[in-house]
C-alpha cells in the first residue's frame, strides 16, 4: 500500500565547532546539525514543517554520538538552533494545493459564464 502522508526530516544547517571529540580525542571533529521535520503529502511533497528541531551532536571522524553533552556545547547547540531559518521549499505543498484550487475555481467560473 502507497503513504499519501506522513512526516520526515532534513538538515537544514549544519556548524562545526572547535572541541575535542571524547572518543576518539580527534580535534575540531565536533559537528551540530539542526533537522527540521516537516509534513509531506504523496511522494515526499513538503506540506509544512512543525515546530520540531532537533541538534544532532556528533564526531565527523569516528561518528561518536556523545551521551552526556557538556553545558557549554549544550549552550551553542541552542543558540544555533534559535539562529537556523526553516527553508522556504518546506511550504512548497501548502503552495501547490493552493494554485491548483484557484486555477480549478478559475475554470469553474469561466465555464459557467460562458453563455
Amino acid at each position: 500500500m502507497q503513504t499519501f502522508y506522513g512526516m520526515a526530516g532534513r538538515v537544514i544547517a549544519k556548524k562545526n565547532v572547535n572541541r575535542n571529540c571524547n572518543k576518539c580525542n580527534a580535534c575540531n571533529s565536533i559537528q551540530l546539525e539542526i533537522i527540521q521535520y516537516y509534513h509531506y503529502l504523496f511522494w515526499m511533497i513538503p506540506t509544512y514543517p512543525t515546530k520540531e528541531r532537533v541538534v544532532a551532536i556528533s564526531c565527523t571522524k569516528c561518528e561518536h554520538l556523545p551521551i552526556t553533552v557538556p553545558k557549554e556545547l549544550d549552550k551553542i547547540a541552542n543558540d544555533f538552533k534559535a539562529t537556523a531559518k526553516t527553508p522556504w521549499w518546506m511550504y512548497l505543498g501548502i503552495l501547490l494545493i493552493f494554485v491548483f484550487t484557484f486555477v480549478r475555481l478559475k475554470l469553474y467560473i469561466d465555464e459557467s459564464i460562458k453563455p
